[in-house]
């Protein structure tokens, strides 16, 4: 059997998927410049492009993936509450300090380059409404990226053993994020909810844990920016930088906003608390990851070469590859 034919077939349908979706996404917009509308045109066309995506360009990616068998469903097993939270914990802390170093990373690129390189889960969150951030990133995103990349994935690959199945699957999540940034914290959260969903077979849990981590991650933080008035305090720290009167007009807006930044500073701490816990969850069950293997085995030397250098593979991972770098030199 020629076990390289399943997962460029995977690949091949991603790719077309992605054409599909860029396609698509373009005609959506052509086709709103004829709709009015009545909320922020930030939010429109975020809706717009999101939605068509999801509920045009996902569905036609679920249809082509029945070209792939897949093999016998995962048994499900329960966790305790407990075991979920502790979860929860564990992929927001590796969000939190991935996201951080990734941050690092791509300012440190930006500066040898002396280029600024966009951070896009910022800009997004900072032009949209909180209900359509919500609606897509809380809600649909979780949902629908589940289904693609857990259950249609992991549920056609897991009887290569699944080590590689959570691998493969993890790797394709984190392309499909389309940047640098994204993709270090949505590889790594890729292999952790792949790990739960092949040991419990319950697509919910993932579910749940995506919708977590993108509420605390992506939803909460520009809400309590805005809310205590932060936002408005840096715009304005920003205003004041290289002024003579810098010190005194600077101690006057702390005043000012000092209620508000006792709150973020007691946010901050929150968050803090949840990422040593989860970091300290996260090293002491550390024993517990470990993947069986699957009905057939390939031979390691084989392992990246099966998954990775196949026609479908190669277009999908080189397409979005090729995003990556543009986006850092453009």
């Amino acid at each position: 059997m020629n076990h390289k034919k399943t997962f460029s077939k995977i690949g091949l349908i991603l790719f077309i998927g992605t054409i599909l979706n860029i396609m698509i996404r373009r005609l959506a917009g052509y086709l709103s410049m004829f709709v009015t509308y009545s909320i922020p045109s930030g939010d429109f066309h975020f809706l717009v492009q999101m939605l068509s995506m999801y509920f045009v360009t996902f569905p036609i990616i679920f249809f082509l993936f029945k070209a792939v068998p897949t093999q016998p469903v995962i048994e499900q097993k329960k966790m305790k509450i407990s075991h979920l939270i502790t979860t929860i914990l564990i992929s927001y802390a590796t969000t939190f300090l991935l996201n951080l170093l990734g941050t690092l990373i791509i300012g440190a690129i930006g500066m040898m380059m002396s280029n600024e390189v966009e951070h896009v889960m910022m800009t997004i969150t900072g032009s949209i409404s909180p209900f359509t951030n919500f609606l897509i990133i809380v809600i649909c995103a979780p949902i629908m990226e589940e289904l693609l990349f857990r259950k249609a994935i992991i549920s056609r690959v897991s009887h290569y053993g699944e080590k590689i199945a959570i691998l493969f699957s993890a790797t394709l999540f984190g392309l499909f994020h389309g940047n640098l940034l994204q993709f270090g914290y949505a590889f790594v959260l890729g292999l952790f909810f792949g790990f739960i969903f092949v040991k419990t077979g319950r697509l919910l849990y993932t579910i749940l844990l995506h919708m977590s981590v993108n509420f605390l991650g992506s939803f909460i933080g520009p809400i309590i920016l805005e809310k205590t008035g932060a936002l408005e305090f840096l715009n304005k720290f920003n205003e004041l930088s290289g002024n003579e009167t810098f010190y005194s007009e600077l101690m006057d807006i702390t005043m000012e906003h000092m209620n508000g930044l006792l709150l973020l500073g007691l946010y901050e701490i929150f968050l803090l608390v949840m990422v040593i816990t989860g970091l300290v969850l996260l090293i002491k069950s550390r024993k517990k990851f470990i993947c069986n293997p699957g009905e057939i085995t390939i031979e390691k030397g084989k392992r990246f070469t099966t998954m990775f250098i196949n026609l479908g593979a190669i277009l999908f991972c080189g397409f979005w590859l090729a995003q990556m770098v543009l986006q850092l030199f453009g």
